[in-house]
């Protein structure tokens, strides 16, 4: 008589690939699974909406030097273009979060280092031509002039070691 033989059940966090799979095997197998690729999502996301943001600011600092009618908006600009951009079914960009957005970049200019080729696209596409007064193409990467320029604002906070 030939007896089947019992597989083990995997460790948590380990997917059964081989041999005889039972419901708890395959219940654990799709757990575990789900849990991984849940986490990686969710991190994915977390660098998608950070770019997103610093992308935002880039856009609004480069309007600021560079836009046509930038001198009829003036201190108004961040107020009229969160109304605009809800009349355009764009989320998360009130006032105040598009002052925000901005902030980031300006604190953060060093993030344009780590984009990707297809975020890098962000920096130069736009429906009303190039947005970006430098060579995104290049930006850090390969030329160390092509960074934005960093803007005189509230210091971070002093880290005593």
């Amino acid at each position: 008589m030939i007896v089947a033989k019992k597989a083990a059940k995997p460790s948590a966090g380990e997917l059964q690939t081989s041999g005889v799979f039972d419901l708890e095997s395959l219940a654990r197998s799709i757990q575990t699974a789900h849990k991984e690729l849940a986490q990686q999502a969710a991190r994915a996301i977390n660098v998608s909406l950070t770019v997103r943001n610093w992308v935002i600011g880039h856009y609004i600092a480069e309007y600021e030097l560079n836009g046509a009618d930038r001198a009829t908006y003036g201190d108004k600009l961040l107020e009229r273009l969160a109304v605009r951009l809800q009349e355009l079914g764009v989320g998360t960009c009130e006032k105040r979060q598009l002052y925000q957005y901005l902030r980031f970049y300006h604190t953060y200019p060093e993030i344009v280092r780590s984009l990707t080729a297809q975020f890098k696209k962000l920096l130069l596409n736009s429906s009303t031509g190039p947005v970006c007064s430098t060579n995104a193409a290049n930006c850090r990467s390969t030329n160390k002039n092509c960074a934005p320029q960093r803007r005189p604002g509230p210091k971070p906070p002093r880290r005593d070691l």
